[in-house]
């Protein structure tokens, strides 16, 4: 994994069939509203991807493990992954 001069690494979902668990995984990892977390999951379902949220390199690492875990735990095929930020 590359980190970029600044830090930051991207957390980034790719979509999953199951749009009420997207809502509910990012509610729960990544604390985000319900308003945010239906943006994130609709944007991720029309590009197959999308980041969502910016942390250090750790966290991100952390909170996508996290994320899929609780989504490979509920038997739906949601993956996050880190990237650094461009």
């Amino acid at each position: 994994l590359t980190i970029t001069s600044n830090g930051k690494t991207a957390a980034q979902l790719k979509f999953t069939s199951n749009q009420k668990f997207v809502v509910v995984a990012l509610r729960t990892v990544f604390h985000t509203t319900e308003d945010q977390a239906h943006g994130i999951m609709l944007t991720a379902h029309q590009r197959g991807a999308c980041v969502v949220a910016v942390f250090t390199r750790e966290i991100a690492e952390t909170k996508a493990s996290e994320a899929t875990d609780l989504g490979r735990r509920a038997g739906h095929p949601l993956t996050f992954t880190t990237e650094p930020e461009e």
